[in-house]
């Protein structure tokens, strides 16, 4: 359980780590695979990879994700990824739901829960951990969903500016719901 908790990165922002998506960019509707080719989903229309420079400035901390991929404004981004080596597997999602919801707590002084569950996509066990959070120079809504795959953890940050969640709600449930897993 120690070197499952020693992959999460402090901080409110996407904690994925080492993301691998063996698509370079995602252009309107495309799938992007990751994670060995066994994790996919759809990014919305419109989306696009995020610059370099624009994730820096979005993840402040230090915690960002390799690829994050956003409307125009930035306002609105889903980040992927999946580290391999989590020693996580399904059994133990409760624990690391647990873990997790402690873990933002801790370290978002801020945060406000809207939602703490599990939720099956697709044919898979996800922990979602939904919260709302005062971010630099706005306040965010947060769905993070986290599962085990061949002993690693995926996990998706769909977030969004608070202003600009209701007008983009349905795209992101739509990239939520297109999230597979190949076992």
């Amino acid at each position: 359980m120690r070197r499952m908790l020693d992959v999460v990165a402090n901080g409110v922002g996407v904690v994925v780590i080492a993301t691998v998506l063996s698509t370079a960019s995602a252009h309107a509707q495309e799938r992007v695979m990751f994670a060995n080719q066994k994790v996919s989903f759809v990014v919305p229309k419109g989306f696009t990879r995020t610059t370099k420079e624009m994730v820096d400035k979005k993840y402040p901390r230090g915690n960002a994700p390799e690829y994050v991929f956003s409307n125009e404004r930035t306002t609105v981004s889903i980040a992927a990824g999946y580290t391999p080596n989590a020693n996580l597997t399904v059994e133990q999602l409760p624990q690391f739901k647990e873990y997790m919801e402690q873990t933002f707590e801790r370290n978002t002084p801020d945060l406000r829960w809207i939602a703490r569950g599990f939720e099956e996509i697709n044919g898979s066990r996800w922990i979602r951990l939904e919260f709302q959070s005062n971010a630099v120079d706005t306040e965010i809504r947060n769905i993070v969903l986290m599962t085990a795959l061949d002993n690693g953890l995926v996990m998706f940050n769909f977030n969004s500016t608070v202003g600009d969640y209701e007008s983009h709600k349905a795209l992101l449930e739509q990239s939520q719901e297109s999230v597979q897993i190949q076992q």
